[in-house]
C-alpha cells in the first residue's frame, strides 16, 4: 500500500485535480486517477503515459517567478528606506519611493489583475 502517494484526477485527456491519498488507487473507482511527480499541476494534459504542460505554462510560470524577484527586491528596498526613515536619514526622493510603492501594492491588493 501507498502512503501519500500524489495523484491526477483525469478528466477527458486534462488534471482536473491534483491530491494526495493513504490508500491504494484501486480504492477509488470511480475517479480516473493516476499517481504524478511534484510537478504535474492542475490543467496539464495527459495522453495516457505522459503528462505535459499547456500551451504558455513555461512563460507564465517565469512571469510568477519574475514578480516575485521583484517583490523580494521592493521589500528589500522598503526595509532599507524604513531603516534611514527611522534614523531621519531619508531623502524626499526616498520618501516618495516609499510611497509610490506603497500605492502600487494597496493597488494590487484590490485589483490582482
Amino acid at each position: 500500500m501507498a502512503i501519500n502517494m500524489r495523484v491526477a484526477e483525469i478528466k477527458d485527456g486534462v488534471v482536473v485535480n491534483v491530491s494526495a491519498i493513504n490508500r491504494p488507487i484501486a480504492d477509488f473507482p470511480g475517479l480516473n486517477l493516476v499517481e504524478v511527480a511534484e510537478s504535474v499541476k492542475v490543467g496539464f494534459l495527459y495522453d495516457g503515459s505522459v503528462f505535459t504542460a499547456p500551451a504558455g505554462y513555461a512563460e507564465s510560470e517565469a512571469a510568477k517567478a519574475s514578480a516575485s524577484a521583484a517583490v523580494v527586491a521592493e521589500t528589500n528596498e522598503l526595509n532599507t528606506l524604513e531603516a534611514k526613515l527611522d534614523a531621519g536619514t531619508i531623502t524626499n526622493a526616498e520618501l516618495r519611493r516609499v510611497i509610490k510603492i506603497v500605492l502600487r501594492r494597496i493597488k494590487l491588493s484590490r485589483d490582482p489583475n
